[in-house]
């Protein structure tokens, strides 16, 4: 194998491994915490995460001096174990998946669940995850995805014909970055003074956990360092331009154009802390770009929440306003049903009296009266009938005696 096919069998490992600890690990452990954002906003805060759980890793275990292979790993699997038994203590997570799970394993090996069969169900279980919406989208993104191949082309293009051509460090001081890094294989991280460690602890990280010797990091990881800052620009003007397509033209112009200084392209071909960082550098000032952009929307909310709740206080206080009058209204016109309550009750209870008085008048007349009324017609009849019986009588004995005075004649 000729050094230049090495060279690039190297920087692939390297680029993979690299990929796996800063966009697999955490997007796996962050998927569901950051699912609200844009693409290229998962993207960066995966990246982000990643390093910065790297690195601070290697800092506790190095201050405790225990870092190792086996302690860097499960250091790195301890969020996935952490998640693991928070799923399993949930009883619908551990126990129902974890029987499914051995039923089918049994019936796979019994054979009567065939390979057919799980194929098709794996294929369902696809379906289901990645919808027809889901596939449409990425056919969508199809141009995108050359653009950004054709910016990663013209990186390796650019930095990668060096790096497979060139087998040294080509900065001077690498060798000494490479002297502090051993180092640390024996706990030993402050061992020449305080240095900006991030970048070593990275090298540090890969070397010991993926077995990748530090020259060989040193040498190509300047590649993978230049390819990642590079697609770090077109993550964060995908974030703040709103064009499709300007973030990649923008970036290929800068990868192509040659209109800046030399000392510009010339220090990604080396693996320096300082260019490290501008991985950093570059997402802080569009975060910073976004979170200003998210304050002046909630400015601007704010205000407009401001002027409604203002139009709306006016509004009650309007409302407010008109039931006082309405109800001074109606208290008004009660007043006024009132007074005529009040009138047609004292008449009432005059018109009341002098009826009742004009009735017991007349029963007080009608009771002293000689005159036949209602209260005496009986007694006077009476009376009446009596007086002409006895004056029949008186009359009838006074024919008789008459008629006997004329018999004795």
């Amino acid at each position: 194998m000729s050094m230049r096919v090495l060279s690039m069998a190297q920087f692939v490992e390297i680029f993979f491994a690299y990929s796996v600890v800063t966009l697999l690990i955490p997007g796996l452990l962050l998927k569901e915490k950051l699912k609200e954002l844009s693409f290229a906003e998962r993207l960066t805060g995966y990246f982000l995460a990643g390093n910065f759980y790297c690195i601070n890793l290697v800092f506790l275990l190095e201050f405790l001096h225990i870092s190792c292979r086996v302690t860097l790993i499960f250091g790195t699997a301890l969020p996935f174990l952490i998640r693991g038994y928070k799923k399993c203590s949930e009883v619908s997570f551990g126990r129902e998946r974890f029987q499914k799970f051995l039923l089918g394993f049994k019936a796979l090996l019994s054979g009567t669940y065939g390979v057919k069969t799980l194929l098709a169900d794996i294929t369902a279980w696809i379906s289901d995850k990645i919808p027809e919406v889901k596939i449409k989208k990425i056919w969508k993104h199809i141009p995108e995805l050359i653009l950004c191949l054709a910016v990663v082309a013209g990186i390796l293009y650019v930095y990668g014909l060096n790096n497979f051509t060139e087998y040294g460090y080509k900065e001077s001081d690498m060798p000494v970055h490479n002297y502090w890094i051993n180092l640390m294989d024996k706990n030993q991280i402050f061992k020449m003074g305080v240095y900006p460690h991030g970048f070593h602890c990275m090298i540090y990280y890969l070397h010991v956990v993926f077995g990748i010797k530090t020259y060989v990091l040193l040498r190509l990881f300047s590649l993978v360092q230049v390819l990642f800052i590079h697609l770090a620009i077109v993550g964060c003007l995908r974030m703040i331009c709103k064009a499709r397509f300007t973030p990649y033209i923008a970036a290929g112009l800068y990868l192509m154009a040659n209109i800046f200084g030399k000392n510009t392209y010339s220090r990604y071909v080396s693996a320096l802390p300082q260019e490290y960082g501008m991985l950093f550098i570059l997402p802080v000032v569009c975060f910073a770009v976004r979170f200003l952009d998210e304050y002046a929307a909630h400015l601007k909310e704010t205000d407009e929440e401001k002027k409604q709740k203002k139009e709306q206080k006016k509004e009650e206080q309007r409302k407010e306003r008109q039931r006082e009058k309405e109800k001074a209204k109606n208290k008004k016109e009660q007043k006024k049903e009132g007074k005529n309550y009040k009138g047609r009750c004292q008449f009432f209870m005059v018109t009341s009296l002098i009826l009742l008085i004009s009735v017991v008048s007349m029963m007080l007349l009608a009771a002293t009266s000689d005159n036949v009324n209602i209260l005496n017609y009986e007694n006077k009849l009476i009376d009446k009938y009596s007086s002409w019986e006895q004056e029949l009588e008186e009359r009838e004995q006074a024919v008789k005696e008459q008629e006997q005075a004329l018999e004795e004649k």
